[in-house]
């Protein structure tokens, strides 16, 4: 009776969707967010000199904001300060404003930045499968993918772009128009080469599939709101194109194929003619970087096969036609990604459509994907105390195997501690003795 009871108890926790579970759901992610988070970041607060990896190109400028006579006549700081997007600038120099040191806000902003994207993921996955237990791994896999990556303790201008393109995503779905747009072009102050991905998924919603044929959509709010939409993005990124640099104009691909920075063993290593292999599935700044880490997502391949076998998994006839949208993420991607190697260079580097998108995709479908399982087995099995044992087992190793794998590598934080941050006595000593 009382297996019998915990079984009851246990499959109404992962498979119902009432208020009272939405809210334990939510916070338990909530809290894995934040855990992961303050794990990542609580070795910046125990140095002085401590800072993450490419902070020390995208914000050591930013201490002009604290003292405007710092690096005077410095190009590199010039360069550097001249390519940060603006809403990305403003953003740092309003809490500079009201007393956070750049320095230190991009230790703490991650903590910020992970659970804002947890919210929005959350809202997102529910939208997708309107199940508490979808958004909870979810954004489970999604906290997982990020914090195995530099991408949010960065705190750089692509670590805002996670919560605000979930952030549009969602009121995408929800059809929310002064939020959509408002997210979208917060989205295009932040990292304006996802204003191109956003505006290419909303061009898509155009063709609804009948039976395998493509046809035109026949609801006037999907115009309405691409228009708008277009408009902000318009809005967005015209002044990236009209402002002209002090640098000079972008370098050409024949200048880059001769510098050394661009071959493989350069600082900015693009050209991999002796492997293509390389150069176009995992090169860091020209491949599509389709990652499988954490190893779990690849499970997300497997929802297309698991939708069409809806005898064995009932619960794929929940998923809302909402889903598409990942998919044409995959599209636009992809088809940014080729654009962006055809005008090298012009669009930024190729991989920066792809990297996150397929991390984004591959979380929530692998989401989807375990909680079609979950429901199978939870509705056919009679074993319910070895039900309950290896469910709960396999639970545990979804939540705490990146710890276990990883170790000290997880969460990753890429930081770097200064090793010269007071003068050596010997070096005050020879100063005593200058005249």
């Amino acid at each position: 009776m009382l297996i019998t009871r915990l079984h009851q108890f246990f499959a109404a926790l992962t498979l119902k969707k009432t208020k009272r579970y939405i809210i334990f759901w939510f916070t338990l992610s909530i809290t894995v967010a934040t855990i992961y988070a303050v794990q990542a970041i609580f070795p910046a607060l125990k140095h002085e000199y401590v800072i993450q990896d490419d902070a020390r190109q995208h914000i050591f400028w930013m201490q002009r904001f604290v003292d405007p006579e710092l690096f005077p006549q410095d190009f590199i700081t010039d360069y550097f300060q001249s390519i940060s997007p603006p809403g990305y600038k403003a953003f740092y120099q309003l809490l500079t404003l009201v007393g956070f040191h750049p320095i230190f806000s991009s230790k703490i902003l991650p903590l910020f930045l992970g659970v804002m994207t947890t919210v929005y993921c959350f809202g997102v996955c529910l939208e997708i499968l309107p199940l508490p237990v979808t958004g909870f791994l979810g954004t489970l896999l999604m906290n997982q993918c990020l914090w195995l990556a530099d991408d949010l303790i960065s705190a750089t201008s692509r670590a805002f772009l996670y919560p605000l393109f979930f952030a549009f995503i969602y009121y995408y779905l929800r059809r929310s128009l002064l939020p959509w747009m408002i997210s979208l072009a917060l989205l295009g102050l932040f990292y304006p080469g996802f204003v191109l991905i956003s505006i290419g998924i909303l061009i898509l919603q155009f063709f609804k599939f009948d039976r395998g044929f493509p046809q035109f959509s026949q609801q006037r709010s999907d115009y309405v709101f691409c228009g708008l939409s277009l408009a902000v993005g318009l809005v967005v990124l015209l002044p990236y194109s009209l402002e002209s640099s002090l640098f000079g104009s972008l370098i050409s691909v024949k200048q880059a194929r001769i510098l050394p920075e661009f071959l493989p063993s350069g600082r900015m290593s693009f050209f991999e003619d002796e492997n293509p292999t390389r150069f176009w599935l995992s090169g860091s700044r020209s491949g599509i970087r389709m990652s499988f880490n954490p190893p779990i997502v690849i499970l997300g391949l497997f929802l297309p096969l698991l939708l069409r076998l809806k005898s064995r998994f009932p619960l794929a006839n929940e998923v809302r036609s909402h889903i598409s949208v990942l998919l044409n993420l995959v599209f636009v991607s992809l088809f940014l990604f080729f654009v962006a190697h055809i005008l090298l260079f012009k669009l930024y580097l190729p991989s920066r459509f792809t990297v996150h998108s397929f991390r984004i995709v591959f979380a929530l479908t692998t989401a989807v994907v375990l909680t079609l399982i979950l429901n199978a087995v939870l509705k056919n099995s009679t074993q319910q105390k070895l039900l309950m044992s290896a469910t709960a087992l396999i639970g545990g190793i979804i939540v705490f195997y990146p710890n276990i794998f990883w170790k000290n590598d997880f969460p990753r934080n890429s930081y770097i501690v200064g090793q010269f941050g007071s003068i050596p006595k010997q070096a005050k000593t020879l100063l005593t003795l200058i005249p």
